[in-house]
């Protein structure tokens, strides 16, 4: 499991963030760059799914804007001094993640990593999971960013 999140070793580097409760993390090495929300205009796009916020200009970059409260069916809740962008790549794909608080930044043990469950009666679709690790009394959620990255790629071109 470390190996396909990049790092050698017996611990994985995340950024974590709370939705609700739950803690959502992302592999460091995805993270581009944690910024407050208010630095930006949000240009606002017609005819985009509920989760997409808009798009920003960050160094002459364009990132597409989605809100990880409504990617995980949350309610959306007014901006905050504390709402921040979460910016993520991989080879192909940048999108900025909009979080209610400033994330943290974590080291987790590979020892308290699970595969997440890809049966079942699921509403989030597995793929989009790499795995869980306990977190003291919780579960952090860890992304799988590739596949997020594709199927939010492939939410914007059927639109």
């Amino acid at each position: 499991m470390e190996e396909s999140l990049g790092r050698p070793g017996n611990e994985v580097h995340v950024v974590t963030f709370q939705l609700e409760g739950d803690w959502i993390g992302i592999p460091v090495e995805h993270v581009l760059r944690i910024e407050p929300l208010g630095r930006f205009p949000v240009t606002r796009m017609p005819r985009v799914p509920d989760m997409v916020e808009g798009i920003i200009n960050y160094r002459g970059e364009i990132f597409p804007l989605i809100n990880a409260r409504r990617l995980f069916d949350f309610d959306r809740r007014p901006y905050t001094e504390d709402t921040s962008v979460v910016m993520v790549a991989n080879e192909e794909e940048r999108i900025g993640f909009v979080v209610d608080e400033i994330p943290e930044a974590h080291v987790l043990p590979t020892t308290e990593m699970q595969d997440f469950p890809k049966r079942g009666r699921l509403t989030v679709d597995p793929e989009l999971i790499h795995c869980l690790c306990k977190r003291g009394d919780h579960l952090a959620v860890i992304l799988e960013v590739g596949a997020l990255l594709r199927q939010l790629d492939v939410i914007s071109e059927t639109r």
